[in-house]
């Protein structure tokens, strides 16, 4: 009787332990296909964050490409025979617009908050379809800046703590309203020197009198106060004020260690004018034309008028096309484009 109560409970421990190692199976293998989709989930994501990171990448390559004058809220980036343009469609760029064989990067550049004052915003989408056709997006919000950080477009009037109104500049009688071009931006300058140098290159300074431009190079040519010919493909310093009239000044840099005042048919075509206290324009004339031109102006000293001062008064009539076009601007202008304010949401 002993040897086969033995046997039986041998029969019933197999069994109980048959039992449970089908239980521990079947909860290992659940607990291994959670892990399993969990990390395939989490790989979907990354991927996805890849992609959309991919596309600030992107962006960042193509920096000098991208026109953001006639972009609008909510317009998408597309991406067509190397051409890049933002429009109303809702534009994917994948792996073959990038020319990557059998690549699932796929991204959407969309205007955000265009004109913020910490520059224009954009949100790159990615996405990523798993194998299970699971469909996994991620999305990164950025800043493209110009200049040191701020939306540099045509003026910028160095800030003297009053704030983006009306106290400092005066425009009369314009068509268009070039109070959207106008920045006045903190950048951070003790010195007219140091002021220029932010828009040209390195080689056409010298800082050892900070308060006196001196230029190590023969990339300037330095001329009298006052224009009156046309100016084309040059690069000028005035040492002092300037007057300019009757002249078209096209492809072309003028540093002005003082003053500048416009006169009649005084046109500016893809031309960048730094300026040292203040612009003023004055003369009407129908002739009287800007495009694309970049003012930069350091305000060290104001004009009075009647009983207010300010660093730039524009009147008279003519064509002001404001929206600067960098690609256009002469190749000794630093044009600092850079991505900021970068954020995953």
């Amino acid at each position: 009787m002993s040897l086969r109560n033995e046997d039986g409970a041998a029969l019933i421990l197999v069994l109980l332990f048959l039992l449970v190692g089908t239980v521990l199976v079947g909860a290992l293998f659940t607990s291994v296909r959670g892990h399993i989709s969990t990390s395939v989930h989490e790989e979907s994501i990354a991927k996805a964050f890849h992609n959309a990171d991919s596309g600030v990448e992107f962006i960042n390559s193509r920096l000098n490409q991208i026109q953001l004058n006639d972009i609008e809220e909510n317009y998408s980036l597309k991406l067509e025979n190397g051409e890049i343009e933002f429009n109303s469609a809702d534009n994917w760029i994948d792996g073959e617009d990038l020319g990557l064989d059998e690549s699932k990067i796929k991204f959407k550049i969309t205007a955000d908050d265009l004109d913020n004052e910490n520059g224009d915003f954009f949100i790159s989408k990615g996405l990523y379809r798993a194998n299970n056709d699971r469909e996994y997006t991620q999305e990164i919000r950025f800043a493209i800046s110009f200049g040191s950080g701020s939306g540099m477009r045509n003026f910028n009037i160095q800030d003297r703590e009053i704030g983006e109104n009306d106290e400092y500049y005066r425009i009369d009688g314009q068509d268009g309203d070039i109070k959207k071009a106008i920045n006045i931006d903190d950048w951070g300058t003790e010195s007219f020197a140091e002021f220029s140098n932010i828009f040209l290159n390195d080689d056409f300074f010298d800082f050892d009198d900070p308060d006196n431009l001196k230029f190590d190079t023969d990339k300037f040519v330095t001329i009298d106060s006052k224009i009156e010919n046309d100016l084309k493909d040059s690069i000028i310093y005035v040492a002092s004020d300037l007057e300019i009239s009757h002249s078209d000044v096209e492809n072309s840099i003028i540093v002005i260690n003082g003053k500048m005042e416009m006169g009649a048919q005084t046109n500016i075509i893809n031309s960048v004018i730094i300026v040292r206290d203040y612009v003023e324009m004055s003369g009407a004339s129908s002739a009287k034309d800007w495009e694309n031109p970049t003012f930069s102006v350091f305000g060290k000293n104001s004009k009075s008028h009647g009983n207010r001062e300010y660093y730039l008064r524009l009147s008279g009539v003519g064509s002001f096309d404001v929206g600067a076009d960098s690609s256009q601007l002469p190749d000794d202008f630093r044009n600092e484009v850079s991505i900021s304010s970068w954020e995953q949401l």
